[in-house]
């Protein structure tokens, strides 16, 4: 097939559920959420990465909230990798996907990827665009297998040759019932695992239905795949904003799929293998998550920009230091660890299974425990040398916890807490909400405590101030 093959990013998204690192009513430091940082890289850039891997250089993406963020990044950082267009109205996924790429020109024999700028994959991109053209697909959107007590939060299908799940029967037991879904289960392991990487046709899809009711455990991963045709097609029957519409707002998932099916436009699906890692950075649980899944290993390495972190080979555990860093010799390393460019770790500090980005600094005395220090975070205040050295004051504690800006007093602690500072120079402590999301934890394997009572003010109020 003749044409190009681009790349848009969907970046304008409020970033609602993240709010504590995106709302300026919040913090004084807000971020557009495609630029959390995984291990000091933009959750964004990877997918970027990915995609110029695959020879795809036309990438574009739309900005809404905290542009300046993004645009100051590709244009200090990568200059030129991305076209960024502002959104003066939030179109929804749908209406912003057609509008942009019919303003960036794609043309008929051309090919778009459309993916979410806040999700982490490592999907293969050059394969999902093979099956796409092996079918002769107008839209194709990869699917990912999830747990099933988190299919309420995704939109699922219902795909070609796929096991069909049934409600109870009224004649039914719930133990009959019961043991016919462990058979149905067992039915769609079986199934993923013989067509991965393999197109095959969407016959339903069902937008964050409850377990009872949703198609398959088979996620919308956000990451799509259409034909300029087709989106040039969609523009012209008015999937995107006019003058003359007051609601301009399109989703895919809660228009955009229907009328996809409706119109019986050639809609196919590529079920990425188990293996493949696939998260939403959705809210601060799951940044925390991916950044946890990040040090593991489990976010495939070879994806680094400028300095790939060092593995420990038996654990494929990260263990990375910056040559910029500088550790007090008494401070102990526990992996896995990433010690980014410039960070300051104090006397007599311990840092075990954490992600210290650009800047952070550790006090003497302290503890960073599955946790992750964003850039320029810091305990405590006063002359960074004197920190090194230690001189006897109460270290801090920061436990399974994001510290993104602010900084700990001596002898105080953070437990599952997000650290921030407010607009008016506060710190603020405030629940990250991780134990929402422990079925997940456990099952990518990570060890999760029972959820102990926070030692913190719960409700965020000013407990130091910034002088």
């Amino acid at each position: 097939m003749s044409g190009r093959t681009m790349g848009m990013i969907l970046a304008a998204g409020a970033g609602t559920r993240a709010r504590h690192l995106t709302d300026i009513r919040r913090t004084a430091y807000p971020v557009a959420k495609p630029m959390f940082r995984l291990l000091d890289t933009p959750i964004m850039h990877h997918t970027v990465l990915e995609m110029q891997r695959q020879g795809i250089t036309d990438i574009f993406c739309n900005v809404w909230s905290n542009p300046d963020t993004l645009e100051s990044y590709y244009s200090n950082i990568a200059p030129g990798a991305v076209k960024m267009y502002r959104e003066s109205q939030l179109m929804g996924t749908m209406g912003s996907a057609v509008h942009w790429t019919v303003e960036h020109g794609i043309g008929d024999a051309d090919r778009v990827f459309v993916i979410s700028g806040d999700i982490a994959s490592n999907a293969d991109l050059g394969r999902i665009l093979a099956e796409h053209e092996r079918v002769g697909a107008d839209a194709t959107i990869a699917f990912n297998p999830v747990d099933w007590s988190q299919v309420p939060k995704y939109g699922t299908a219902y795909l070609e040759g796929m096991p069909e799940k049934r409600t109870q029967r009224s004649d039914e037991t719930v133990e009959q019932y019961a043991s016919y879904l462990r058979s149905y289960i067992a039915d769609m392991d079986r199934y993923i695992k013989g067509i991965s990487y393999s197109a095959v046709q969407v016959h339903q899809f069902r937008e964050k239905a409850s377990i009872a009711d949703c198609c398959s455990n088979a996620n919308n991963s956000s990451i799509y795949l259409f034909n300029g045709s087709i989106i040039r097609a969609l523009y012209e029957r008015g999937i995107t904003p006019t003058t003359e519409k007051t609601d301009p707002f399109y989703d895919f998932g809660a228009h955009g799929f229907r009328y996809i099916l409706e119109q019986g436009m050639k809609f196919f699906g590529v079920l990425l293998p188990q293996e493949t890692y696939w998260a939403d950075i959705g809210d601060m649980g799951k940044y925390w998550l991916a950044i946890m899944d990040t040090l593991d290993g489990r976010f495939d390495r070879s994806m680094w920009p400028s300095v790939a972190p060092q593995a420990d080979e038996e654990l494929g555990m990260i263990k990375f230091i910056h040559s910029s860093a500088r550790i007090h010799e008494t401070a102990e390393l526990i992996p896995p660890y990433y010690i980014g460019p410039e960070v300051y770790i104090g006397a007599n500090a311990r840092v075990e299974r954490a992600a210290l980005s650009r800047g952070s600094i550790v006090g003497p005395n302290s503890t960073v425990y599955a946790s992750a220090m964003l850039e320029s975070s810091h305990f405590y205040q006063g002359d960074t040398m004197r920190q090194l050295r230690g001189d006897g004051t109460r270290g801090s504690f920061l436990e399974r916890s994001l510290m993104a800006s602010g900084f700990l007093a001596p002898g105080q602690m953070a437990r599952n807490n997000v650290v921030m500072t407010t607009p008016d120079g506060y710190v603020r402590f405030a629940h990250i909400g991780m134990d929402k999301d422990l079925s997940e934890q456990r099952a990518r394997g990570h060890e999760v405590p029972a959820v102990e009572a926070i030692s913190l003010d719960a409700i965020g109020q000013a407990v130091v101030h910034r002088n």
